[in-house]
């Protein structure tokens, strides 16, 4: 699937063959660390270092954020093995 891009001209650019640059439309959706987007980003992995994130996983296991975070300490960040771990 092609991202939706949007391309600019470099007139005034002063590398010749840099005609132009390709960025990414507003409309994509936001990156991963985006705390405005309440959804883990990468639903294969557990990062106990964003609060946002922290919550959504113990929300959605049904434990404490501290109970999360002894478990990702233990089997790592892979949501499976916390998965498996918390007997989820």
């Amino acid at each position: 699937m092609q991202p939706n891009v949007t391309l600019h001209a470099l007139s005034d650019c002063p590398v010749p063959r840099a005609t132009f640059v390709v960025l990414p439309s507003m409309s994509e959706a936001p990156m991963g660390d985006d705390p405005l987007n309440r959804g883990a980003a990468d639903r294969t992995r557990i990062n106990v270092h964003a609060d946002w994130e922290l919550q959504y996983w113990a929300t959605k296991f049904g434990v404490t954020k501290d109970q999360l975070k002894a478990a990702v300490a233990k089997v790592g960040v892979m949501v499976e093995a916390v998965r498996r771990e918390l007997g989820k």
